[in-house]
């Protein structure tokens, strides 16, 4: 029910910011001479944009199933209406911030017998109610081409999302075994299988993933988007990756909302990874011995601690710990808790990054958590956080 309060809110949001949006054009639209057909046709086009909007939340509670060919051919259209609009949402939201000052320093000197007259007579000005008139042409024109170049911009991005990088980095563990150094992991995080993430794209990164030739593997969660069926592409894609010391994973929020989370758990496995659940295993090499150890996803911090305490081995000699752990939010914790490398994910680098100042990135991401996407150190531990190849 909790995902289904947050599916809710969020579409609620959504639709508010499409009212917003609509009202404001209708408005403009009205004020040029012959304008009705005009809004006939721009109330067509929000209806249509937002009807898979309103239909989404009946049709995942009556569990029906959209098919394959829509979701994949259709539906991204509609995602992109929908980001340009959040956009140029915060544009605008932006820009009424700005006037905010303004605005309230009017009405003060409206409320005052003694300001009132100059304000009212400034207001009627010509010359003003030009000036005014010549702003608002050029806010409008600003706005029609900052949406052009949202849209344009948004459409080329959707085409170049197979592109991806390799990153090799060396990062030093404390206590690590003597056998173990230059030990390689082959490191993916955030698949997404759905909607922007086909099977054909899928098997692609798998291959690319091999051709590491790592020791190990690990994928830290986030397998699928939001149900069940998309397990089964990424199962099929995946089931190729291959490593000496095998391949390992945990589970991320994504895929708990699926709300059958055994069952992608489940599926997962049969492709191959070994999934760590509150638990660790042991690798040894030459008489020396490393722990890896998984958690499940969580969004808090004390329940994050009881997992690491769970999943740390207790028994035999003391070993240098390796953290799978799909939210990186929590890094201290684990750094206390005894680990010398984290490995997380979550984050896709910021999602939105509108610049960088110097390893730190600007973008919404920042506000929940530091860690955004890189190498990170607490004390003696060490931490990576992938930027994720899923949308």
């Amino acid at each position: 029910m909790r995902f289904f309060y947050f599916f809710l809110i969020g579409t609620i949001l959504l639709l508010c910011i499409q009212w917003f949006l609509f009202s404001g054009v209708r408005r403009y639209l009205k004020e040029i001479p012959g304008s009705g057909k005009k809004i006939l046709l721009l109330s067509f086009l929000f209806g249509l944009f937002n009807l898979p909007l309103l239909m989404g939340p009946f049709l995942r509670v009556a569990g029906i199933h959209v098919p394959t060919w829509v979701t994949i051919n259709v539906m991204p259209v509609f995602y992109i209406w929908h980001f340009v609009s959040l956009i140029l949402f915060l544009v605008l939201a932006a820009g009424k911030l700005l006037k905010l000052p303004f605005l309230t320093l009017e009405w003060l000197m409206r409320r005052f017998t003694q300001t009132r007259p100059r304000v009212e007579s400034i207001l009627e000005n010509p010359k003003y109610r030009q000036f005014n008139k010549n702003r608002r042409l050029v806010v409008r024109r600003t706005l029609t081409a900052l949406t052009g170049a949202f849209t344009v911009g948004t459409v080329v991005e959707f085409y170049r999302k197979d592109a991806f990088d390799k990153t090799d980095i060396v990062i030093p563990v404390r206590g690590l075994p003597p056998s173990f150094d230059g030990y390689s992991i082959g490191f993916t995080s955030d698949i997404h299988s759905g909607i922007f993430m086909s099977e054909e794209r899928m098997r692609g990164y798998a291959e690319a993933v091999n051709d590491l030739k790592a020791d190990m593997i690990v994928v830290t969660g986030d397998f699928v988007n939001s149900s069940l069926e998309e397990v089964y592409p990424f199962r099929d894609a995946f089931s190729v990756l291959s490593a000496r010391d095998g391949v390992y994973g945990v589970l991320g929020n994504h895929d708990y909302y699926t709300r059958r989370v055994d069952e992608v758990a489940r599926e997962v496995e049969n492709s191959g990874i070994r999934l760590l659940r509150n638990e660790s295993i042991k690798l040894g090499r030459r008489g020396d011995e490393i722990e890896i150890a998984g958690v499940d996803d969580t969004g808090n911090l004390s329940t994050a601690m009881e997992y690491f305490n769970m999943a740390k081995d207790r028994g035999g000699r003391q070993s240098t710990r390796l953290l799978l752990c799909h939210r990186p939010y929590f890094f201290a914790g684990a750094a206390q808790t005894g680990y010398g490398l984290v490995l997380s994910g979550h984050t896709h680098g910021g999602q939105v990054v509108l610049g960088e100042l110097g390893r730190d990135v600007l973008a919404p991401a920042r506000i929940v958590s530091p860690y955004v996407a890189g190498l990170y150190t607490e004390g003696g531990a060490k931490m990576y956080v992938s930027r994720g190849i899923g949308t």
